[in-house]
């Protein structure tokens, strides 16, 4: 079963680039598998999911430079609020005690009028290319936490620094157009 469920009216509507410059993109509608909630992504970014992570809801990957080791990625996860008591204050607590992301800021926020917060995030982070070397990524990452019901959503935004600027108008959007909807 897809992961996200494009509605073929909403799939036409159109983006709006930022005053800096970002291409305008396409956007499409898509709904969390359980239909519990909705937002704009766009149209054209990879949607990969690895089937190993129940948590991994929507994971959209943007522009890519492999040259330059630049990425832009989006993601919204669940995590169940029961067992392993996730709230909000333990994954903030959790992403302090990360030795390897510093904190920059946090700020509460409100999405589709639900309380959240928002952390930004500097995080440097080491993986293996395709030929065995080991790459060194500077990444800006932002985290907003919400509560949704019995489960916990995470929305993030991951980017090089150099895209993080440019790429904010559209994780803006996501988030301001997330919207809650009655399980059905």
């Amino acid at each position: 079963s897809p992961v996200l469920l494009v509605s073929p009216v909403e799939a036409a509507e159109q983006g709006q680039g930022d005053a800096d410059g970002v291409e305008v993109l396409q956007m499409t509608s898509a709904t969390s598998p359980k239909g519990d909630y909705r937002f704009k992504a766009p149209t054209s970014w990879a949607n990969l999911l690895d089937p190993r992570d129940e948590t991994l809801e929507a994971f959209l990957v943007g522009p890519v430079d492999q040259r330059r080791h630049t990425i832009v990625m989006m993601m919204v996860s669940r995590y169940p609020q029961g067992e392993q008591a996730a709230s909000m204050e333990n994954l903030l607590a959790q992403l302090q005690g990360d030795k390897g992301k510093h904190i920059l800021g946090t700020e509460t926020i409100a999405v589709d009028r639900r309380p959240a917060r928002l952390v930004r995030i500097h995080e440097v982070t080491s993986l293996l290319s395709k030929g065995l070397e080991v790459l060194s990524l500077d990444l800006r990452e932002s985290i907003v936490i919400v509560e949704s019901g019995p489960d916990l959503l995470v929305i993030s935004y991951v980017a090089s620094p150099d895209l993080y600027g440019e790429y904010w108008p559209i994780f803006d959007r996501l988030v301001t157009n997330f919207q809650f909807v009655s399980t059905p």
